[in-house]
């Protein structure tokens, strides 16, 4: 066997995002490897990295076992960041097990032009930060706290500390999810199907329930938003031909809800249980639609490249 006969060649032109995987030498085992491999992988890193961070808290006598037995588990400097720094790291993951299964270069990761489109993403982020920031807005008039409901314990040295990792980690940590799901997973469901409608379908389904599952969350409601925040993301990398746009979206939504949270005072608990979602959950699912929506409209009119086009040699 030549060195490069493992090797899969890049897929035909015109090939969409999700697509990527489908080239003439395809053979449906490579997806199943690639996502048994990844989500292995991605769960001995972070946790790993969680039970580092939680043995640090205990140490230190910022957590409890009591907290652990009872689910109650707050988001401490040090849990707040293994758990980003482990989300962070599937996108060198991610790269890894397609460059070992497919053996094509880890630019083609990003999007179908082989590199960061840096444009797009500033671009992006002007129309999603103020759409975000007004949808936020909204959801606490429409539903405001309860009265009695802690204010949290002001800002101190703790919450500088998770501000200051929000800010530098978050970012990372939600393109870490979007390369994952998005970037891998979909392409490698992407790759069992021929016919492109159901491709395309299957290729949205598959990273979406795993992205859901991942969660872990207990509440009907919050499963249902989580599926839908798999499928947006999977449609603006359908429609834009990569990453760029859904990292954005990710981001921000994860910055300013951390971010509103901390400037709080308050405690970062992700409570995920049964009960804690309800009818108030539609809004988050509206804004996700519409800024959708908006995203794809105008990278139609901004012309961004959706397919692969191999370049001539001159």
């Amino acid at each position: 066997m030549g060195p490069t006969a493992w090797r899969d060649p890049l897929p035909p032109a015109g090939s969409e995002y999700h697509r990527f995987f489908r080239t003439p030498r395809n053979v449906w085992w490579k997806g199943v490897v690639a996502i048994g491999s990844f989500v292995v992988g991605y769960l001995l890193i972070t946790s790993a990295l969680t039970v580092a961070a939680m043995i640090i808290d205990f140490a230190t006598g910022r957590a409890a076992w009591e907290s652990v037995s009872t689910g109650a588990v707050e988001f401490t400097p040090a849990l707040f960041l293994a758990t980003n720094i482990g989300n962070a790291l599937a996108i060198p993951l991610a790269m890894l097990v397609q460059w070992l299964v497919w053996g094509q270069p880890v630019r083609w990761l990003h999007s179908v032009t082989g590199y960061v489109r840096w444009r797009l993403m500033a671009r992006s982020a002007l129309i999603v930060v103020p759409l975000w920031i007004a949808y936020m807005v909204i959801s606490a008039v429409a539903f405001p706290a309860p009265a009695g409901t802690p204010s949290g314990g002001g800002f101190t040295a703790e919450s500088v500390a998770l501000l200051i990792i929000m800010l530098l980690t978050t970012p990372l940590q939600a393109a870490g999810e979007e390369y994952g799901t998005r970037g891998l997973i979909m392409r490698a469901a992407g790759s069992w199907v021929a016919s492109p409608l159901p491709g395309l379908i299957i290729a949205a389904l598959v990273p979406s329930v795993l992205f859901m599952l991942a969660h872990g969350a207990g509440d009907p409601w919050l499963n249902v938003y989580y599926f839908l925040f798999g499928v947006t993301m999977s449609i603006l990398a359908w429609r834009t031909g990569g990453l760029e746009a859904g990292i954005v979206l990710h981001a921000v939504n994860n910055m300013l809800a951390f971010g509103v949270v901390i400037l709080a005072g308050q405690e970062i608990n992700l409570d995920r249980s049964a009960g804690v979602g309800g009818a108030f959950m539609l809004v988050p699912m509206a804004a996700l639609l519409i800024v959708t929506a908006v995203l794809v409209l105008f990278a139609r009119r901004w012309q961004v490249q959706r397919t692969y086009q191999p370049i001539s040699p001159a």
